[in-house]
C-alpha cells in the first residue's frame, strides 16, 4: 500500500488574517499559487493508504525529510484547491530511495511550508515496489532517483512509462544543509513546474522530454 496525504482546514486559520501569510508567501516567490496557497491555511497529514485503482501521484526524493515532502504537500493542497479539476480527487504522497523511516521533516522544509500556509505532518518513508505498483504517476526529483525507482519496481515498459522526473529540464537539487533561502527557492520551482506537469499528466497530454535529463 502507498502512505498518502490527507488535507484539512485548520480551523481559526483564516480568521487571523491574510497579511502575515501573504507576506510570507511573497517571500517564497509572491506568485499567484503562492498567494492563493497563503491565503487558504490548511493543516496535511499523512494518513491512510491507497491501493490500485485510485489516482494518486507518488513524488521521489533521496531521503523524504526534504524535497519530496515539500512537493507532496504543495501538491496536495493544490489538487484540494481544485488545481487540476474541481471535484476530482487525486491523492498526493512521497518516498524516499534512501530513507530513514520515521525521520522526521526537515526544520527548514516545515518553515518554508509555513510560508505557505501548510502545517505539515509527517515523516520519512522508504520507497518500496508496492509503492511504486500502486502509483499512477511516480515523480522523482532526479535521473538517479527515477533509475533507483525502476530498478526497484523490476523495470519494464510500465515503469519507464510512469516514473518520469517531476521537473523535465532537469534535477532538483538536494537543498539540504544549505539554509531556508535555499528551501524557499526549490519550492518556488515546485510552485512553477507542479501545476502544469500534474496537469499535462492527468490530462495524457504530450510529455515530450518526460524521463530526459543528464545521467
Amino acid at each position: 500500500m502507498l502512505c498518502l496525504v490527507r488535507c484539512q482546514r485548520v480551523r481559526g486559520a483564516a480568521r487571523t488574517g491574510s497579511s502575515g501569510t501573504t507576506s510570507a508567501a511573497a517571500a517564497i516567490g509572491g506568485g499567484h499559487e503562492a498567494s492563493a496557497l497563503a491565503r487558504n491555511p490548511q493543516r496535511i497529514d499523512r494518513a491512510g493508504t491507497i491501493t490500485t485503482g485510485m489516482e494518486a501521484i507518488l513524488f521521489v526524493c533521496t531521503g523524504n525529510t526534504c524535497r519530496s515532502p515539500m512537493a507532496e504537500a504543495i501538491a496536495q493542497q493544490l489538487a484540494d484547491r481544485g488545481v487540476f479539476g474541481e471535484g476530482r480527487r487525486v491523492l498526493m504522497a512521497s518516498a524516499g530511495v534512501a530513507a530513514n523511516s520515521g525521520a522526521p521533516t526537515s526544520p527548514e522544509a516545515m518553515a518554508t511550508l509555513a510560508r505557505l500556509g501548510i502545517a505539515y505532518s509527517g515523516h520519512a518513508k522508504q520507497l518500496t515496489a508496492e509503492m511504486v505498483r500502486n502509483a499512477t504517476w511516480v515523480l522523482t526529483m532526479t535521473a538517479g532517483h527515477r533509475a533507483s525507482a525502476i530498478a526497484l519496481s523490476g523495470g519494464g515498459a510500465e515503469a519507464e512509462r510512469k516514473i518520469i522526473l517531476l521537473d523535465p529540464a532537469g534535477d532538483i537539487e538536494d537543498p539540504i544543509g544549505q539554509g531556508e533561502e535555499v528551501y524557499q527557492s526549490v519550492a518556488r520551482r515546485f510552485l512553477d513546474i507542479i501545476p502544469k506537469r500534474v496537469k499535462e499528466l492527468l490530462g495524457h497530454e504530450d510529455r515530450s522530454g518526460v524521463g530526459s535529463s543528464r545521467r
